[in-house]
């Protein structure tokens, strides 16, 4: 008889290390996303600039044994074999076409203006509720904003949030496959991003989507205890 399928890894956020301290000396390679201005299009009409990042090469990189293993059954031409592996030692090309959407449309989609948060609205205008439009305004300038990368694999979109946009954004990286996170992504936004603090803006989950809210949620609700608990013990 067939055998049951195991069940979807449940979603974790992973604890990979101390990014204040970083060895670079990882199997990488240059990945250079061409960015074309509005109007240029793609087929060599127009020079384009380009965005780049330094990424691990999954080939010289050492993987766990028992991952490479279900790397071989992900051998055909889809390269993914799905519940199992997710595809993401693999550069794809929609993660560069999204890096280069969010260059182009910086100051629209990644300022907090983007969000709701970045101003009064309606041009300025004043009068009835403005006030507390811009209380809202001065209580958000606080908060962090939150970007999720769903799949992420090497987390190129990602890392561009990370390196480009105000401080206040947080990023979540998210894929099926611990080994992606630990082995691929963490090392990636480790040589691409610069900044200890905004290292310290990446969280890392792994495992199946449809328990990610919760594990997400849980983390939220731990980092809010935690914080109230130290603002206790400093008060």
């Amino acid at each position: 008889s067939a055998s049951t399928p195991s069940p979807p890894p449940r979603a974790r956020v992973l604890s990979l290390g101390n990014t204040e301290v970083v060895d670079l000396r990882i199997p990488s390679e240059e990945v250079a996303v061409p960015v074309h201005a509005r109007g240029d299009s793609e087929d060599g009409a127009g020079s384009p600039r380009w965005v780049k990042f330094t990424a691990v090469d999954p080939e010289r990189q050492a993987l766990p044994e028992e991952f490479v293993a279900k790397l071989d059954l992900a051998s055909g031409p889809t390269d993914l074999v799905k519940g199992v592996y997710e595809g993401g030692l693999k550069v794809w090309e929609g993660s560069l076409d999204l890096v280069a959407h969010l260059d182009r449309n910086r100051n629209r989609l990644l300022q907090p203006k983007a969000t709701g948060y970045g101003g009064l609205g309606g041009g300025g205008k004043k009068g009835r509720g403005a006030g507390k439009k811009k209380g809202r305004t001065a209580a958000a300038s606080s908060e962090r904003l939150r970007c999720l990368e769903l799949g992420c694999g090497h987390g190129l979109p990602g890392m561009y949030a990370l390196k480009s946009v105000p401080r206040r954004w947080r990023v979540w990286f998210s894929d099926f496959n611990e080994e992606v996170l630990a082995f691929v992504t963490f090392p990636n936004v480790l040589m691409n991003v610069d900044d200890p603090s905004r290292r310290a803006a990446a969280t890392f989950v792994a495992g199946d989507w449809n328990s990610l809210g919760r594990a997400v949620e849980a983390q939220l609700e731990q980092e809010a205890r935690q914080k109230a608990e130290a603002g206790i013990r400093g008060g």
